[in-house]
């Protein structure tokens, strides 16, 4: 560590709490901004138009008395007098050359205009800066020869822009703040449901796989996540328990033998040697160690077979030949007990998987048939394409599986009763399985008891 202090993150409640406060900040002060944007252009409109107006009534009153200069006078006067005192209204005539001909009102002091308007034109708001608070609105508009300046203070105005401002300064950190607890508190009414996931989730361990999350039965994505983690929590107990059963068989088919040989050799080391005694000894211990021999295969062949298929040993296989190996090499087998066996399957069937793996399944169910099946009795091998890819039944007209048993064959190490008499080690079917479930495929089993089974593999169409 080096003695620097260990930072620690930040929840993820506190992070979307961050980030809505953020959001919600910027989009308030974005609403201000446009809103005294709008509120700015509709008070200079509302100002043009006052000066505008009150301009083209002046000209009219100009033209109407240019030639009384007293009734001029006074009416200017007179307007200047009615107007709002917080306006601070100006009035001024100008002539040609811009020298001031009349004056009333407006503030000191009252610039001239830098420049005086083409005839004709309308007259342009300007601000000017007369060091007072707030802005001046200064407008010219040309009357015939001579020419009107009007000037009026923008407070009234602007202050309701800057009103609208300071409210919007004023109202937008307790906004923020509100918003801030809103969003606390919405994100960890969000999140509780996945403190409580969490909580299950940490009880759950290896002894106790039973547990399950509680779903509010909502229906919405953390309930739905809740049910998936409980399915596959279901999955995992199943997994483990198949483990353990597969353990504790494993155990029990290797103790046996190994048993056995331990008591033989204790009885020959407490005996004198004997030549015939110590062959038949080593005969039956040979027995045994072939026996774990072929047990311990199985199981690396089904630890293989559940690690899925190596992609570099994957390619298009001929199924028709490839039976046609599995069938010559059972032959003499099934003759040797009188089984007639069968095959029925078209010349170019192709599956796409990995030769050595697809031998080994159609090897077991074949020999697994065989086996079953009564001296004099017959194995049929059939194979077709369909709309699924293809199809391979293995049937035997044997001694048939009790339906309580029909999913139990697939597990290592469990016989059927009517089949522990038979040599094996109980991991045929499980591997044959697995090989299919790797392949993409799928073998299922039919029975009727007394009159033999059918195995069927279905298997994807090759290329």
């Amino acid at each position: 560590m080096n003695g620097q202090p260990v930072t620690r993150p930040l929840s993820v409640g506190a992070r979307w709490t961050i980030r809505y406060a953020v959001f919600t900040s910027v989009v308030l002060a974005l609403f201000a901004y446009v809103l005294q944007a709008e509120f700015r252009e509709r008070v200079d409109r509302d100002a043009n138009l006052v000066v505008r107006l009150q301009l083209k009534e002046l000209a009219e009153e100009l033209e109407r008395h240019r030639s009384e200069p007293e009734e001029l006078e006074a009416y200017v006067d007179s307007h200047v007098s009615s107007a709002a005192q917080d306006l601070r209204l100006g009035i001024r005539i100008l002539d040609g050359e811009g020298r001031v001909l009349l004056e009333k009102g407006g503030p000191e002091p009252f610039p001239l205009p830098e420049r005086l308007p083409a005839p004709g034109t309308e007259p342009a708001l300007e601000e000017i800066d007369l060091g007072e608070s707030y802005p001046f609105y200064t407008a010219v508009f040309p009357a015939g020869s001579d020419f009107i300046q009007m000037i009026l203070y923008s407070r009234a105005f602007e202050r309701g822009i800057r009103d609208t401002r300071d409210m919007f300064l004023y109202l937008l950190p307790p906004m923020i703040l509100a918003t801030s607890l809103f969003g606390w508190w919405l994100v960890r009414g969000m999140l509780r449901p996945i403190a409580h996931i969490d909580e299950a989730a940490r009880r759950i361990s290896a002894s106790r796989l039973d547990d399950r999350i509680a779903q509010s039965g909502s229906g919405d994505e953390l309930d739905r996540l809740a049910g998936t983690l409980n399915e596959m929590m279901e999955r995992l107990h199943s997994g483990v328990g198949q483990i353990r059963r597969f353990g504790s068989s494993a155990a029990h088919e290797l103790r046996a033998p190994i048993s056995r040989m331990r008591h033989r050799i204790e009885d020959a080391l407490s005996r004198e040697r004997d030549p015939i005694a110590d062959e038949k000894l080593l005969l039956e211990t040979l027995a045994d160690v072939d026996g774990i021999a072929a047990t311990v295969r199985a199981l690396l062949d089904l630890a293989h077979s559940e690690g899925g298929l190596d992609p570099h040993q994957v390619r298009d296989v001929s199924l028709s030949a490839l039976l046609d190996g599995v069938a010559d090499f059972f032959e003499p087998t099934a003759e040797a007990r009188g089984i007639v066996l069968h095959r029925a399957y078209p010349a170019g069937l192709a599956v796409r998987g990995e030769p050595n793996w697809l031998r080994q399944l159609f090897a077991n169910l074949a020999d697994n048939a065989i086996k079953f099946s009564e001296r004099g009795g017959r194995v049929e091998i059939e194979a077709e394409e369909d709309a699924a890819g293809v199809r391979v039944r293995v049937h035997d007209y044997g001694r048939g599986i009790p339906a309580e048993e029909r999913e139990r064959i697939f597990e290592p190490f469990h016989r059927a009763p009517q089949g522990r008499g038979e040599a094996g080690v109980g991991l045929g079917l499980a591997l044959a399985r697995q090989i299919a479930l790797a392949h993409g495929g799928a073998v299922e089993v039919e029975s009727t008891e007394g009159q033999g089974s059918t195995f069927t593999v279905q298997l994807p169409r090759g290329a």
